[in-house]
C-alpha cells in the first residue's frame, strides 16, 4: 500500500491512525485497529476475521514509527491534500463563466422608483406569493432608464428571493405581463454564479453569500455561447412547459418574456409567440409588442398603490 494512500481499517472503516500502521495483531498480516482486536478479544470469538485463528498477544507485531517516518508521511499526506486541492481548482475555473438559472429567485422591471422594500414585501405586493427571503433593488437600472427614455419617470429592476420554488412560479406566471402605473411589468427567473471562494476551493467567508457553493443541476446551467445559439429556444419551450403559463390573446398565442442577465451584459430574448394549434418549430417567430386587447383583459396581479 501506498504512504499517500488512506489507511482503513477493513471491519469498521475508520482510518487507522499513524500509531496503528503498524500494528499487525495476526501472524497472517490481516491488519485492523486496535478498537476491533480489541472488541473481538473481549466481546466476540476472539479470533482472527481473516484466518480464524485465535488472537494471542504473543503474536501481535507492532512497531513504533520513528519520528522521521512520523515527519515524513504527515509531510506526504499535506502534499497529497494540496495536489488534491489544485486538481479540484483547476476542475472548476470554467464555471466562472457559467450561470445558473434559481429557481427560487425572480428578476422583475418596470416598478417605479419610488418601491421600498417594505412594500414588495407585502401581502398586496409580491408577499401574497409566498415567504420572501431577500429583497434586492437595482438602482442602476433606474439610472440607465432615465437616460434611454427622458422625461419618462425611472423604474428600478428587483430581485426577489422566495422561500419556496413554487411560490417563485406563481409570481412569475401573474406578474410577467401585467400592468403597474401604465407601465408592463416584465418577470422572469434570476440567474446566479458561483462564488469565487467555491471556485477557488476555499471555503467562504461570507455567511450571507447569495453564489452558488455547490454543483448546480446541468439543466439549468449556461454560458455566454449557449444565448447565442438555438439552444436557448428550447430552454424557454421547457420553462413555459414547467410553468404552464396561459398567456392567451383571442385563444391563439402564447407569450414568453425571458430575459438573462450575465454580469453587466444583459442578454434579452423578448416576445416570441407559439401557435397554440399548432405545436411545431416553424411557428416560431419574434413579437416586440403585445397587442391591446390582451392587455386589456388581463387583470394586474398587484393591487395599485400610491407610493410617495
Amino acid at each position: 500500500m501506498s504512504d499517500l494512500e488512506d489507511y482503513d481499517c477493513p471491519l469498521c472503516m475508520e482510518e487507522l491512525d499513524i500509531s496503528e500502521r503498524n500494528f499487525k495483531p495476526c501472524p497472517c498480516g490481516y491488519q485492523i485497529c486496535r478498537f476491533c482486536w480489541h472488541h473481538i478479544k473481549e466481546e466476540l470469538n476472539g479470533k482472527c476475521p481473516a484466518c480464524r485463528r485465535a488472537y494471542s498477544d504473543d503474536n501481535v507485531q507492532f512497531t513504533p514509527i520513528t519520528p522521521a517516518e512520523l515527519t515524513r508521511i504527515k509531510t506526504e499526506r499535506k502534499f497529497k491534500e494540496r495536489e488534491k486541492k489544485e486538481i479540484e481548482s483547476m476542475s472548476r475555473k470554467h464555471l466562472a463563466n457559467v450561470r445558473v438559472v434559481q429557481k427560487n429567485l425572480i428578476y422583475v422591471i418596470g416598478l417605479t422608483a419610488r418601491v421600498t422594500e417594505e412594500v414588495l414585501r407585502s401581502s398586496d405586493y409580491f408577499g401574497q406569493y409566498g415567504k420572501i427571503t431577500k429583497v434586492v433593488i437595482n438602482r442602476r437600472h433606474a439610472q440607465n432608464s432615465t437616460s434611454t427614455h427622458p422625461g419618462q419617470s425611472p423604474t428600478v429592476g428587483v430581485y426577489i428571493t422566495f422561500a419556496r420554488r413554487e411560490d417563485a412560479a406563481r409570481a412569475i406566471a401573474a406578474v410577467d405581463g401585467s400592468m403597474s402605473d401604465g407601465r408592463i411589468l416584465r418577470a422572469t427567473y434570476g440567474t446566479t454564479k458561483y462564488c469565487t471562494y467555491y471556485l477557488r476551493n476555499m471555503p467562504c467567508q461570507n455567511p450571507n453569500c447569495m453564489y452558488l457553493h455547490e454543483p448546480g443541476e446541468e439543466a439549468d446551467t449556461f454560458t455566454r455561447e449557449d444565448l447565442a445559439s438555438g439552444w436557448v429556444h428550447l430552454y424557454i419551450e421547457r420553462i413555459e412547459s414547467g410553468l404552464k403559463l396561459n398567456r392567451s390573446c383571442c385563444h391563439t398565442y402564447l407569450y414568453l418574456n425571458l430575459t438573462f442577465y450575465i454580469g453587466n451584459t444583459t442578454s434579452k430574448i423578448i416576445m416570441h409567440n407559439w401557435s397554440t394549434r399548432h405545436q411545431s418549430h416553424k411557428f416560431w417567430e419574434p413579437r416586440v409588442h403585445l397587442c391591446h386587447r390582451q392587455m386589456n383583459q388581463r387583470s394586474h396581479p398587484l393591487k395599485h398603490l400610491r407610493l410617495r
